[in-house]
């Protein structure tokens, strides 16, 4: 029985640096220690809410800052609001903020 042979070549694409969505930082590879990733939007009915989906990869707790606070001044009215930071919840995001900028976020 001959077999008949071919070659083949895969490309792969594979992340080489990550970039602070806030500040533009880059780091070498994909998710660097100590950096967070930040997903959000709101399931109101409607599809603004496809719209509000958004996720952020954030390299410091001020780049967080910034990115929760955007999160909160554009959605913050909506009751369905989610946010996801790792193992941080909303409602401890939303207190962080008021502590931060003094103020009530309702």
């Amino acid at each position: 029985m001959a077999k008949i042979m071919r070659t083949e070549r895969v490309e792969q694409k594979i992340v080489v640096q990550t970039q602070c969505d806030i500040c533009k930082k880059l780091a070498e590879g994909d998710g660097p220690d100590g950096w967070l990733s930040l997903s959000s939007g709101h399931s109101e009915w409607g599809n603004d809410s496809v719209d509000s989906m958004d996720h952020h990869d954030v390299c410091s707790y001020a780049c967080c800052m910034t990115a929760v606070r955007e999160v909160f001044d554009r959605f913050g009215e909506y009751e369905s609001l989610y946010m996801d930071v790792g193992s941080l919840d909303q409602r401890f995001l939303k207190d962080m903020l008021e502590s931060v900028d003094g103020g009530d976020r309702g």
